[in-house]
């Protein structure tokens, strides 16, 4: 059995959900009528809130990628830039030294705001070799509309909460920690650094740089206003 679930924005009208269906939903789902037409979604966590002639969802339980694959990264020239790997593709972050690269993100609108961000790193080893890859991630916070933090913010570590499996071209994830966003809003910058401490790990090749992603609860599909939630 299937429900059809229709969201109006704009001038995009509602459309009618089957409403035989909607007798046999669980105990755990609820009903939102209005004069164009019923919308069914699951409670506890979840509610939809209308607003004028558009319905805003949320829940704070669901999360979202703030994403920075490595072809998206552009290295400024400097010394200690990583590598271009030129047969796979990604970044190769040296083993005897440590390499970095810039990052500029702006906090998404669909952000719950105040809730943590989970920022981790997709990566390989390019030999079977053992080893730890040492990440590191410093980070200043630019809040819309003031001044950004004076120093960096440094979280970094070793072990990875998926494995490398110490296999070359591996997929392993390590987890850099979590920044902590209490009082902070949509459309604030962070101006962030991630290195690959090498020669401070233990393992001696190159490590690939797949993508750098941050984990976010959202809790609407976007804000209700331009600049503000």
């Amino acid at each position: 059995m299937s429900w059809d679930k229709w969201i109006r924005t704009g001038e995009e009208s509602l459309r009618r959900a089957q409403q035989s269906d909607v007798r046999q939903r669980s105990v755990n789902q609820r009903v939102l009528r209005s004069e164009d037409a019923i919308i069914t979604y699951d409670s506890g966590e979840e509610t939809v809130t209308p607003v004028g002639d558009r319905y805003y969802w949320q829940n704070a339980g669901s999360y979202e990628d703030l994403r920075f694959p490595a072809t998206a990264i552009n290295p400024p020239g400097l010394v200690g830039d990583p590598d271009w790997d030129t047969t796979n593709g990604g970044w190769l972050f040296d083993g005897g030294s440590t390499e970095m690269l810039f990052l500029l993100i702006q906090i998404p609108h669909a952000w719950e705001e105040g809730t943590t961000l989970h920022p981790h790193v997709h990566w390989q080893k390019s030999t079977s070799a053992a080893g730890t890859v040492l990440w590191q991630l410093e980070y200043k916070w630019a809040p819309i509309g003031a001044a950004m933090d004076a120093t960096f913010t440094t979280i970094s570590s070793s072990t990875p909460t998926v494995s490398d499996a110490d296999t070359a071209d591996w997929h392993a994830l390590t987890d850099l920690g979590n920044i902590t966003a209490t009082g902070k809003q949509i459309s604030d910058m962070i101006l962030a650094k991630l290195s690959r401490l090498g020669g401070t790990d233990t393992y001696a090749a190159d490590a690939r740089l797949l993508e750098f992603d941050i984990h976010y609860q959202v809790n609407s599909f976007g804000s209700r206003e331009e600049y503000t939630k």
